[in-house]
């Protein structure tokens, strides 16, 4: 709690959504039993890895200490989501160690391959129903498989130490920005978030031209992507499979039902 640290007036309210149980700590305890030291030395962390970053080094000391005090650092095991959906994400994310893949997440539903595909095996079963029919009582028609993949996840990037993610199109238009789906997975990562309504307010001019470097959107044909597997219909995107690139993009997402 950056205001009991600091001895500073809470300027937020906390307001319970549904039913909470709260564990209360009095404020003499707190700073008896030590507990601001832990916090102390996550701030610290916080506030050199910002220092650090060549893209905010024209900022001042306070508006560093400002970002560190807005901002939450995570770890997240291999595999593990850290966004499902990035056009849902109101932060930008900062990879303060190891490193996360970005993945672009294709609907095969709606992809032309895929639906002939499905009439094709569809209409192999009304073609084996018929065969037996001769020597066998009728059988009730041929189902799909239980576990017949409903999307595919493509690589499209993978984000280092001191890498960003959200800036990539911050000084676009919003018309020009790209809307598409893409999930971010942990490839054993620690980020730090920053609210992107204040990151707003902290940039300078400096950065704005720093921010012009990092502009870009990624490709939208799978041909130099890797195929991260599929995901079933209630599962997440697996990331412990890699498979051959793809040459075109209606091919690429057809073929990937396996």
């Amino acid at each position: 709690d950056v205001a009991l640290i600091k001895t500073l007036r809470r300027n937020a309210t906390v307001v319970c959504m549904e039913e909470t149980e709260l564990m209360v700590v009095d404020k003499e305890d707190f700073f008896a039993n030590k507990m601001d030291v832990e916090l102390k030395r996550e701030f610290d962390y916080r506030f050199r890895f910002f220092r650090s970053l060549r893209l905010v080094s024209s900022w001042p000391y306070s508006l560093i200490e400002q970002m560190a005090d807005h901002s939450k650092a995570e770890q997240f095991r291999y595999g593990h989501m850290v966004v499902k959906d990035t056009n849902d994400m109101g932060n930008i994310i900062f990879i303060g160690k190891g490193q996360c893949d970005v993945l672009r997440v294709v609907d095969l539903t709606s992809c032309s391959a895929y639906q002939r595909l499905l009439k094709q095996y569809a209409d192999s079963g009304i073609v084996i129903k018929h065969k037996v029919l001769l020597n066998n009582p009728p059988r009730p028609p041929r189902g799909l498989p239980a576990d017949l993949p409903t999307s595919a996840c493509f690589l499209i990037d993978t984000l280092h130490q001191c890498s960003t993610f959200g800036l990539n199109q911050y000084l676009m238009p919003s018309k020009q920005r790209d809307c598409r789906r893409f999930t971010l997975v942990s490839q054993s990562v620690e980020i730090l978030r920053v609210e992107k309504t204040r990151f707003d307010e902290l940039v300078d001019n400096t950065t704005m031209k720093k921010l012009e470097a990092l502009q870009k959107t990624y490709p939208r044909s799978p041909k130099n992507q890797k195929q991260q597997g599929h995901c079933g219909p209630s599962q997440g995107p697996p990331v412990d499979q890699t498979r051959d690139q793809q040459a075109e993009t209606d091919k690429a997402e057809g073929s990937a039902k396996r």
